[in-house]
């Protein structure tokens, strides 16, 4: 699902009023779930340029790739701080969200605020292609409130949009997505190169910036290095943890691989993710997409086998599948809208199961998996 489609159900329903949201603590307005941990959590952009690396998705030769990275951290907040808004005018105005949208959403994160003084693990984050980091902040949030230092990576041209503290908007291209229609495989790998090299370039950025950040300098503690993400930025933390030694574990949520982790399987702790189709499309929705049933069903015979293999062949790995879900089911903010905006979002793209019982799962899964392999590591 392109998450402009829930861009323009959100426009649809708002129409200048927020119907029916009842959640925030004023009873108005969206609240996003509230963290579980001790901590609060701070919030703060970075840009990174790698000019070793030409940037592959422009068609200008002095183009370099230009990362940003959002940095949620353990925060020593006042009591009387205000939180931060879930994204900026800028970008708000660059995707379509509406801004009484955007007044209505109640986050539990604050910008640019002191860090705890103490040292936590650090988590790389990578999204879905097309979605932008920031909607998955309630999972963000919630890890970074249990002690961790998350790092979640806009990958330009591959994202809907990348907005660099200089006021800069980077729009998603062609380029920067695989297109599938000729070589699938081929274009995951070329697509999915860049990717791994954002991460990795990630991890090399970190260690000066643990010592000359004003704010968060000493509180990375990078013996201890996990990677996750949803989709392609699933697959990409996977491939990544094989390629780089300095990550001790990875999850992908529910991503099609890629590389050659493929073949030879993860070299550390791996949890793999799934969802689980509630509804088969009938036989007018697959011929509509050019689909015979035969075809869809040995689609997902592949995929089921793939996984399987890459689990098999992997040293130390878990799967799970949340019954009741689809793909975007894993894009943890979408299951805030759909309980606050009831109707905002179908089952064929979020699932059949309850939107705060998928969020708990997720959340579990996830916590428990990098509590053993990378906070006890």
């Amino acid at each position: 699902m392109r998450f402009k489609h829930v861009l323009a159900v959100v426009l649809f329903m708002v129409g200048g009023t927020l119907p029916h949201v009842t959640h925030a603590q004023d009873g108005t307005g969206i609240e996003f779930p509230v963290p579980s941990g001790p901590y609060a959590v701070g919030r703060v952009d970075v840009e990174w340029v790698d000019a070793s690396r030409p940037e592959l998705f422009t068609d200008d030769p002095n183009d370099v790739r230009d990362l940003l990275v959002t940095i949620y951290y353990p925060a020593d907040v006042l009591t009387d701080a205000v939180p931060a808004p879930y994204v900026g005018t800028e970008i708000a105005a660059a995707v379509g969200l509406p801004s009484v949208l955007i007044e209505q959403m109640h986050t539990h994160v604050f910008a640019d605020v002191p860090a705890v003084d103490a040292t936590f693990p650090v988590l790389l984050f990578s999204p879905g292609m097309e979605m932008l980091p920031v909607f998955y902040s309630s999972l963000l949030t919630e890890l970074t409130s249990q002690g961790y230092v998350v790092v979640a990576i806009w990958h330009p041209y591959s994202v809907a949009v990348t907005p660099y503290p200089d006021g800069r908007l980077v729009a998603i291209n062609e380029a920067g997505i695989p297109s599938f229609a000729d070589d699938p495989a081929a274009e995951a790998e070329r697509v999915g190169a860049v990717w791994v090299g954002d991460m990795r370039f990630v991890l090399d950025q970190l260690p000066q910036f643990n010592i000359e950040d004003d704010r968060l300098a000493g509180r990375l503690d990078l013996e201890r290095i996990g990677a996750f993400g949803h989709s392609f930025g699933g697959a990409t933390s996977v491939q990544a943890a094989f390629e780089d030694e300095r990550i001790d574990a990875a999850i992908n949520m529910d991503g099609t691989m890629f590389g050659d982790v493929v073949a030879q399987g993860s070299r550390v702790p791996f949890l793999m993710l799934q969802s689980k189709i509630a509804d088969t499309p009938t036989e007018a929705e697959l011929a509509a997409a050019g689909i015979t049933p035969e075809e869809y069903q040995a689609i997902l015979d592949r995929y089921s086998q793939s996984v399987a293999d890459i689990l098999a062949k992997s040293a130390n790995a878990t799967g799970y599948v949340l019954e009741g879900s689809v793909h975007n089911t894993y894009t943890a903010d979408f299951l805030v809208l759909a309980r606050a905006l009831p109707g905002l979002l179908t089952a064929a793209e979020i699932g059949t199961i309850d939107s705060m019982e998928a969020y708990q799962q997720i959340v579990t899964w996830v916590s428990d998996f990098m509590a053993d392999n990378v906070m006890g590591h």
